[in-house]
């Protein structure tokens, strides 16, 4: 129950996401006056530095906050009949939401670098389905960090304020990027690179140090839940 719960509260995020994702595919089709590099670099960028984290906080929103508390309006969150009717401690609840919303993340990052390569290649332009396959690892890894993030401000603030604070993160670290910062906290440059499947030693560690990151919001969100059970 609780994981078609969760996959209901996230079908229609899923699907935003990839209206997100139809809007890049769009670009790459009709960026005529670019090399096909050019282009596949373009639009990988702008899926890995803003378009990425973006579909990671709308699928980490509505969080287990909003749904044991108030909402983003007046009355309760629709989900308070449900827990009311099948009592289910709060950790677990915030387990199967965020497993559930990381893994449509992980499907929406991978189908949407598909889509880009296919409408190219319908399109009558080569892709470079190799250079996408191999940015996949850090996209991945990446986007995990702002997922986890988001999840854990979902657990003690409502959905609008944690999509605040998660928006106000990504411009810092998108802001980062384009000042050409060093590459241990330029997120944008380590999520478009292609150094994970190419064994740079530095790249493992950046990844190892991202995913502990990840670890530890995931740890808070889950020490403040059970703060919070009664």
């Amino acid at each position: 129950m609780l994981w078609r719960k969760a996959w209901l509260e996230c079908k229609y995020r899923f699907l935003l996401c990839f209206v997100m994702s139809a809007a890049l595919g769009l670009s790459a089709v009709v960026q005529v006056d670019q090399t096909v590099a050019q282009k596949v670099l373009g639009n990988f960028a702008a899926l890995a530095s803003l378009v990425g984290p973006l579909g990671a906080l709308i699928l980490a929103g509505s969080g287990i906050n909003t749904q044991t508390n108030w909402g983003m309006l007046q009355g309760f969150h629709p989900s308070m009949y449900f827990l009311l009717s099948m009592p289910v401690a709060r950790e677990k609840l915030l387990r199967v939401r965020a497993l559930m919303g990381l893994g449509l993340s992980f499907i929406w990052i991978a189908g949407t670098a598909a889509l880009i390569g296919l409408l190219e290649t319908l399109a009558g332009r080569a892709s470079d389905w190799t250079g996408m396959i191999s940015s996949l690892p850090n996209l991945l890894v990446g986007t995990t960090v702002f997922y986890m993030l988001t999840v854990w401000l979902t657990a003690f603030l409502d959905e609008f304020w944690a999509g605040m604070v998660s928006l106000t993160v990504m411009g810092m670290f998108a802001g980062y990027g384009l000042a050409g910062g060093p590459s241990w906290f330029n997120t944008a440059k380590f999520m478009t690179a292609k150094s994970l499947l190419g064994f740079d030693g530095m790249a493992w560690l950046q990844a190892l140090a991202y995913l502990t990151l990840s670890a530890i919001f995931y740890w808070l969100a889950k020490r403040t839940v059970e703060r919070r059970e009664y």
